[in-house]
């Protein structure tokens, strides 16, 4: 996952992004919540630098003939400012929290298993103050596991989870440039108005007996 956080600039009295790639340990400390309608997988390492709380949702359908099914719902992701080891440009010691809710992503049939080779990525929290997660090679089962294995069924990627991942990619990204033809735009106009300004004044101070 990529973190982006805001580093102050002490010379120009601003800020700007940076950014730090980081990627799941081995050694990452994993623990797990279950009940009938919810289950939780917590995650955390680097000495709690890091915690990540997926929340995976049941959703029983109308129609009876038809089977229940679960999803991702939830991400909640905190990470703390103040390990330079890890945020190399931080001067803040801020521990930051942000999620999303009201996902549904890798949506599967309960008792079987999601898998996806394909890259999800899933945006959480603002561009300026937030993490890029992706999902590479899933392989997830969330409810009706009875023992140690994933569940023998497998349901791989949907078409829906493709046009998930692509909008988690597009959004951010269209964003990004409207804010960025929005600066471009205001620095052009105060660049025309300092020029008509200096006009008029070197025109009225000719005009000057």
């Amino acid at each position: 996952m990529q973190v982006s956080y805001r580093v102050p600039e002490v010379i120009v009295h601003e800020t700007y992004i940076a950014f730090a790639d980081i990627q799941l340990p081995e050694d990452v400390n994993a623990q797990g919540l279950c009940s009938d309608n919810v289950s939780r997988l917590l995650l955390d390492w680097g000495n709690k630098t890091f915690q990540v709380n997926l929340t995976f949702t049941r959703k029983d359908p109308d129609d009876e003939s038809k089977n229940s099914t679960w999803s991702l719902a939830a991400i909640a992701i905190s990470y703390d400012l103040s390990n330079t080891d890890v945020f190399k440009a931080s001067t803040l010691d801020d521990i930051v929290t942000v999620e999303r809710q009201h996902l549904s992503l890798f949506t599967t049939q309960v008792g079987n298993t999601y898998k996806c080779d394909s890259d999800v990525i899933v945006q959480v929290g603002s561009n300026e103050r937030g993490v890029s997660v992706t999902f590479h090679d899933v392989r997830l089962a969330a409810f009706g596991v009875t023992s140690t294995e994933f569940p023998a069924g497998v349901e791989l990627c949907s078409a829906a989870d493709h046009a998930s991942r692509h909008e988690e990619i597009l959004v951010p990204l269209i964003v990004a440039c409207c804010l960025s033809l929005v600066v471009v735009i205001i620095v052009i106009a105060y660049v025309i108005s300092r020029k008509v300004q200096e006009a008029r004044e070197q025109s009225e101070y000719r005009q000057m007996p």
